[in-house]
């Protein structure tokens, strides 16, 4: 049974109360308009159980002497986690551009210090052994047609713009933008999708041994050539520098990612450069991002970094993804 504090009690009541309207909003209000005012049994079974736990933290203290901590019943524990998990994305969301103003270690320390809440009920042992509650999404009740024409997002896919230097890849300026959209665009669809970043194994040697402009001219376009004709309706692909790259796969599952890497891994083992003998292989960290994914697009591309990181040191050319939901170190394993 989950017990919290007083403070804790104060902030899932909070929560629950912008969740309930966030709820009503990007639900409720969106059926009503397009159907009638008789909502799914599913939806008024959400508010009802919303409603009794925000009742249930109001009284807590009513009428007797003030407790310092408070058990909640089991039953809602997929409820707090599916609260606390939507509310932790839009705190970070809201902390990303003042953290991207400073690098002055107190201001951040201060900053970070605002997750620390969430972050302490969301390494409780109950929190990670719950499912959380199952929210449905709008286009299970209403056809697709009606639902991006209510949807008044002021979220658009950005002008490509390719890499400066080579004019095969994306920018990755866009990186970050087209994750926003691409998201946004797949959880209408309770759809999640798959980013991985990519990492020339090796590449300092190459350059030693046959110098910079050589693997400039005759490497690095060839190898980015391969990757953009594999990317090509499937997804989006960003240089980030001469040995790192970064791809967007929209509506894939963790397996089909997995799958669609491993075969640009296969190409790249057929591939030959000019003047060059050497095979490329790439060392990849895969995260797949499910639609009530509670990270930042930030945190996403820091995450997929880390699993490279991890594959780079357990041999290299390999994908290393996390086996969890919570995105920990602990939870990177390499895949077979």
């Amino acid at each position: 049974m989950p017990i919290f504090a007083n403070d804790e009690c104060d902030m899932i009541e909070k929560y629950s109360e912008n969740f309930t309207e966030w709820l009503k909003k990007n639900l409720v209000v969106k059926i009503q308009s397009q159907i009638g005012y008789k909502l799914p049994s599913e939806v008024d079974s959400i508010l009802a159980k919303l409603s009794d736990l925000i009742k249930l933290l109001k009284k807590r203290n009513a009428g007797g002497p003030i407790k310092e901590e408070h058990a909640v019943p089991d039953d809602f524990a997929p409820l707090i986690k599916r609260v606390m998990i939507h509310q932790r994305r839009i705190v970070a969301s809201k902390l990303e551009e003042p953290m991207s103003k400073t690098f002055h270690p107190e201001l951040i320390g201060n900053l970070e210090k605002e997750l620390e809440p969430i972050r302490k009920i969301m390494d409780a042992p109950w929190f990670q052994e719950s499912p959380a509650l199952r929210v449905p999404h709008l286009t299970e009740f209403l056809a697709i047609k009606f639902v991006e024409e209510m949807h008044t997002s002021s979220l658009n896919l950005e002008k490509r713009e390719y890499d400066e230097k080579f004019h095969i890849l994306q920018t990755p300026s866009l990186f970050v933008k087209d994750l926003r959209y691409f998201r946004e665009k797949c959880e209408l669809r309770s759809n999640g999708l798959m980013v991985a970043y990519l990492d020339i194994d090796d590449f300092k040697s190459f350059n030693t041994r046959h110098g910079e402009t050589k693997i400039d001219r005759d490497l690095l376009p060839r190898f980015m050539e391969l990757m953009e004709s594999h990317l090509y309706t499937h997804g989006q692909g960003y240089r980030y520098g001469g040995d790192e790259y970064i791809l967007l796969l929209p509506n894939l599952s963790l397996a089909m990612g997995v799958g669609f890497i491993k075969e640009f891994q296969q190409k790249l083992r057929m591939i030959t450069y000019r003047g060059i003998t050497e095979k490329t292989t790439v060392s990849i960290g895969a995260l797949f991002v499910p639609s009530d994914c509670f990270l930042t697009e930030r945190e996403v591309e820091d995450r997929a970094n880390r699993a490279k990181n991890f594959a780079k040191k357990n041999g290299k050319n390999c994908i290393a993804t996390f086996k969890g939901n919570f995105y920990n170190e602990s939870e990177l394993v390499i895949v077979k």
